[in-house]
């Protein structure tokens, strides 16, 4: 069995955020991509150069980390269109929307520690604006929604070090995630849909041998880690 450090951590706090610019036959063209470590802006000017404040489409994604057990209320105040989804389900669906609103999402059971997927699209409709993404927690506290429990990804790779060239490095957890062939040292693994943080392990695999290394099982495992294979002599 072979070691492994980390490196690099892919886990950031914020949500990766991604601006379009909308064309006149709604084609969406990526315009940046930057985390965000919250949802609350009220744009009185362009974010970034290439936009237009009244045609900008922007989705944020990451992970929801609540720090309290209990019934939360998630509320959207926006100008323009907005959807939300949290685990893979969509509470609030009022992308073609052009009002100013505000939208609650409530009843939504959420446990202290777990990472939930969350995804909040937006689209601008007019020159001001806006949108914040708060809540109201199971304390009865309402604010925006905090940094510190809000996280993402720094990409959809996960790289290992010191991996000899043509050996087969494979990702298991309850099946194979995928794999990657060792080039000049390194290889890389594409996550196919980027999970919260989960338990997994690697295999090494020499492919004129045979011979198969394991590492130890990886507690919290991130899209965007970097890590270096120990040998036992090291």
């Amino acid at each position: 069995m072979v070691r492994l450090r980390r490196l690099v951590h892919g886990k950031v706090q914020g949500l990766l955020a991604q601006y379009y610019r909308i064309s006149r036959d709604g084609k969406r063209d990526l315009v940046r991509e930057t985390v965000d470590s919250r949802i609350d802006f009220y744009w009185k000017s362009l974010p970034f150069r290439g936009l237009r404040l009244d045609s900008m489409y922007v989705v944020w994604r990451g992970l929801l980390r609540p720090n309290y057990t209990g019934d939360y209320e998630l509320i959207l105040d926006v100008q323009g269109g907005v959807r939300l989804a949290v685990g893979g389900r969509v509470l609030i669906d009022e992308l073609e929307g052009n009002v100013e609103a505000k939208y609650i999402a409530r009843g939504l059971k959420l446990v202290a520690g777990v990472y939930y997927p969350v995804q909040v699209e937006f689209v601008s409709k007019n020159s001001n604006p806006h949108i914040r993404l708060s809540w109201i927690r199971c304390d009865g506290l309402e604010e925006i929604v905090p940094l510190d429990c809000l996280y993402t990804y720094t990409s959809y790779i996960v790289t290992l070090k010191n991996i000899p060239d043509g050996h087969r490095v494979e990702l298991w957890s309850i099946g194979k995630i995928g794999e990657g062939i060792g080039k000049r040292g390194t290889a890389e693994i594409k996550l196919p849909e980027t999970p919260p943080p989960f338990e997994a392990y690697f295999r090494i695999v020499d492919l004129k041998s045979g011979k198969v290394e394991e590492t130890p099982f990886v507690k919290d495992i991130w899209g965007g880690d970097v890590y270096e294979v120990i040998s036992e002599s090291s």
